[in-house]
């Protein structure tokens, strides 16, 4: 019996060497893809986790075939109550949010304007924010 473990970057295979390496493993029965925290919508991570049994990489149509497994808890985001500890310093100021899904952006918001007092703006991609 012969295997390779090969950890590689990019969190949410979205770019990178992991793209290379899943464009050669995914269609592979015999294969495990073990994908560990957060994935966010709307990427190859998360279709992975999702189960899509098929995938685009490089223009190319790939059958997942390899066994996808998930481990939570190792993402190095912060949690809401993380994220309002290292805010607190930072009380009535505004802060452009910037990374999270919406629904969550929009939870922040709300609070760090409720118990902060910060005037946050949710960031849009392509839209000029002066600082």
């Amino acid at each position: 019996l012969r295997g390779v473990i090969i950890i590689a970057g990019s969190g949410m295979c979205t770019g990178g060497r992991i793209l290379h390496h899943l464009r050669h493993h995914l269609w592979q029965e015999e294969c495990s893809i073990v994908i560990v925290g957060y994935q966010a919508r709307k990427t190859l991570g998360r279709a992975l986790v999702e189960g899509a049994e098929r995938v685009r990489i490089y223009g190319e149509e790939i059958v997942v075939r390899a066994k996808v497994h998930t481990i939570n808890g190792f993402s190095a985001h912060a949690d809401q109550p993380g994220l309002l500890r290292w805010l607190t310093p930072c009380r009535g100021t505004r802060a452009h949010l910037v990374h999270g899904e919406d629904h969550a952006l929009a939870a922040l918001q709300k609070i760090t304007h409720d118990h902060l007092g910060m005037a946050s703006a949710i960031a849009r991609f392509g839209e000029p924010v002066e600082v």
